[in-house]
Formats: structure tokens, C-alpha cells, sequence
């Protein structure tokens, strides 16, 4: 009788150990999405097509801040250059690229295809890492409900912590100009 109510003690200690690994899965995953929910947020913040066709949208680039070019080279087909922006006048638009041997490079505005910020301004940044931290901390917050104790902060806080960062290192390119012809 001894042996069994130590099998059925046995037997409860596992289930339960179980289910807290279920509920951990299933936190984690719920986090995950929710990220994925966020970066898509971002993504889909982006101008529409004909609001990207107005070379105005590049008036929000300050000199020196990093943009991508995608523009028609000299064999006809689309280059990329990634650089400072120097100069926008209403026909070119001018840029420094290289990373020991800097050289300047100014590429009419008929040639341009797209126009990309290749750097999330700080502001953008800030935001993202509360989002993130928000994200996180309330993806794992079952975790409050499934734990008890101390447990239970420390895995909110990791959601947290996990979340910041995540939201820090978003970066992703904004398209300011996309030419309607191409």
C-alpha cells in the first residue's frame, strides 16, 4: 500500500511538472507572436504607394543621416547605393558612400527608383523598446498565474527584458520615395 501512494505521489509530481512545461510552451509562444504582431505593426505603418510617389518625402532626411538608393545604373539595370545623404536638390539627389575611401555620388531624380531610411531615428527606437518591453512582460505574464513566488517575477521580468531588446534592434528600412514609372 506504501508502494502505491508513492507511485500515486510520483505520478501527480510528474503531471503537474508537466503541466507547468505545457504552460511555459505555451507562453512562449504567445510571446513570440505577439513580437511578430509588433514588427508587422511597424511594417504596415509604411506610407501608401501614392503618398511614396512625392520626392517631398525626402525633405524629413537630414544631411548626413543614412539612406539606401535604388536607382537605373549605367547598363540598365537597378543598382543599389547606401550612403550619407549630402545634398537634395528637386533634380538629384547626392550621397556619400564608401567606408574607407569615401567618394560623393549624385544620381538624377529620373534614375532614382526608391528612396529607404536605412536607420530607425532614435525617437522610433525608444519607442520600439517600450513597445517591446510591454509586449513582453504582458506575453509572459501568465507566468504570474502559473508560478508562485519569486518565479514568478523573475519570468515576467525576463519577458520583459526579452522584449526591450527585441524592440531595440527592430530596424527595419522605411520607404520614403518610390517612383510611379518603374
Amino acid at each position: 500500500m506504501a508502494t502505491q501512494s508513492k507511485l500515486n505521489r510520483n505520478a501527480k509530481a510528474w503531471m503537474s511538472q508537466r503541466r507547468i512545461t505545457m504552460k511555459r510552451i505555451l507562453l512562449i509562444t504567445a510571446s513570440v507572436l505577439m513580437l511578430a504582431t509588433t514588427a508587422g505593426a511597424s511594417a504596415a505603418s509604411q506610407p501608401k504607394q501614392s503618398k511614396l510617389q512625392s520626392w517631398d518625402n525626402l525633405k524629413r532626411v537630414k544631411p548626413g543621416e543614412d539612406i539606401g538608393v535604388d536607382f537605373i545604373g549605367k547598363d540598365q539595370k537597378v543598382d543599389f547605393l547606401h550612403g550619407r545623404l549630402l545634398l537634395l536638390t528637386p533634380d538629384s539627389v547626392a550621397i556619400e558612400v564608401g567606408v574607407v575611401k569615401l567618394r560623393d555620388v549624385t544620381i538624377r531624380r529620373q534614375d532614382v527608383v526608391r528612396v529607404q531610411r536605412t536607420k530607425t531615428p532614435a525617437g522610433r527606437r525608444i519607442k520600439n523598446t517600450f513597445l517591446g518591453m510591454g509586449t513582453g512582460a504582458a506575453a509572459l505574464a501568465g507566468g504570474l498565474h502559473s508560478e508562485a513566488g519569486d518565479g514568478a517575477v523573475w519570468f515576467l521580468g525576463a519577458g520583459a527584458i526579452i522584449g526591450a531588446v527585441a524592440g531595440a534592434m527592430a530596424q527595419d528600412p522605411v520607404t520614403l520615395y518610390h517612383s510611379a514609372h518603374r
